[in-house]
């Protein structure tokens, strides 16, 4: 267990809801940008929604 389950469980946390932000499929499928190893500025500046 992680520390912060620990801390919700002395908290009296009923329950947790976990999500993941992103998939990651063995290929990319048709318009799915590739996923970079390494998540450094110039991939967060390119894989960032544009205004």
């Amino acid at each position: 267990m992680t520390a912060e389950m620990e801390r919700a469980r002395a908290a009296g946390v009923k329950g947790l809801i976990v999500t993941l932000d992103w998939t990651f499929l063995p290929r990319p499928r048709l318009g799915q940008p590739v996923v970079p190893d390494r998540l450094d500025l110039k991939a967060m500046v390119k894989l960032s929604p544009q205004p």
